[in-house]
């Protein structure tokens, strides 16, 4: 397949590098039915907003399944590729970012089974404590904030992975069951699940259960 080099396809006067952090933030008002819809009759604004909003998110979320950069590049690079090459035939869609997410998990997932050139990682989806970024719950102890993160790292990975979609990327259940690929009420007892065993393993140990704030702004280890 031939390659498309990424970095340099934008119209803005700035040229991010491959990877590079993007100064296009997706606003909660950004209407990404419409965007999508213009990007697949051809519009390049529409291509590059796709690109510089969800590249960064794209590598920390392949980068949970492998390990290789320059495989993960690749993967990346032969997504946006056949964006362009197919639209004309791709359908509407109603997440942007669930639908890069689940090509990409596909894509991955796929390639590796079939050349068995690197294993699948098991520990992706790990969680890390940074003191700072709770700063404030006053009430809590450090300890209690590395048990949290402590139980979370013992789920399953699958369940690890819900959390992180879910709390992380504040994705909605139609999103994550997109990139599960399964149905929605099955995303919703999945996400059930791993915090009912979290509750289970913290709730005696902590006076009160905080999981819920803690994980809205909790940082994966890329």
């Amino acid at each position: 397949m031939k390659k498309v080099d990424w970095t340099y396809r934008t119209t803005d006067k700035e040229l991010l590098p491959f990877g590079a952090g993007s100064s296009l933030v997706n606003p909660a008002n950004v209407d990404e039915e419409a965007i999508w819809l213009s990007f697949l009759t051809g519009d390049e604004e529409s291509l590059v907003y796709i690109y510089k909003t969800y590249i960064d998110k794209l590598y920390t979320y392949g980068g949970q399944f492998c390990r290789q950069a320059h495989l993960l590049e690749d993967f990346i690079q032969e997504l946006f590729f056949e964006l362009t090459d197919k639209r004309e035939r791709l359908s509407n869609v109603k997440s942007i970012k669930g639908y890069l997410f689940a090509s990409l998990k596909r894509k991955i997932l796929r390639d590796m089974r079939r050349t068995k050139r690197e294993e699948l990682v098991d520990d992706g989806f790990l969680f890390s404590y940074e003191k700072q970024s709770h700063a404030i719950f006053n009430d809590l102890k450090e300890a209690d904030f590395r048990l949290v993160f402590q139980k979370v790292n013992q789920l399953p990975i699958s369940q690890r992975e819900i959390i992180f979609l879910y709390f992380y990327e504040g994705m909605k259940y139609s999103e994550i069951a997109e990139v599960l690929d399964v149905k929605v009420e099955t995303a919703r007892k999945h996400m059930y699940r791993a915090l009912k065993e979290l509750r289970a393993e913290i709730g005696s140990q902590l006076k009160d259960f905080y999981l819920i704030p803690i994980l809205f702004n909790l940082p994966v280890i890329s």
